[in-house]
């Protein structure tokens, strides 16, 4: 990303990946281009894909909801892919314990006034 800013500091383009052509506009760079520049690289496209996937589970605090939104994946993958930045995996069911911990504390604090 810090050499895709510094080469294009002011584009509009919200794709990883752009090149000379689509650095202008707001499309794809094509598919030729990515192959290439992956190749380049020594890794694959879809090595790629999953790097970024792991780099913003551990941006975001292991959040699944905010992976599928961002990259259109399913709910299982994103809780494996959160399941990486722990040490002890993604617990779901504490996950839901403890929204229900906290919807609980706030019936009996409604309650009680």
């Amino acid at each position: 990303m810090q050499a895709r800013n510094a080469r294009w500091p002011v584009t509009a383009n919200p794709h990883l990946l752009i090149s000379r052509s689509t650095a202008g506009g707001v499309k794809p760079a094509g598919r030729s281009y990515v192959q290439s520049t992956v190749r380049r690289a020594g890794i694959t496209a879809a090595e790629l894909r999953a790097d970024r996937l792991l780099g913003e589970a551990y941006a975001s605090d292991g959040d699944p909801l905010r992976l599928t939104r961002l990259f259109g994946i399913s709910d299982p993958t994103a809780i494996r892919y959160c399941a990486e930045t722990s040490p002890r995996g993604y617990d779901g069911q504490r996950a839901l314990e403890g929204a229900a911990g906290s919807a609980g504390r706030t019936e009996s604090t409604s309650a009680s006034t």
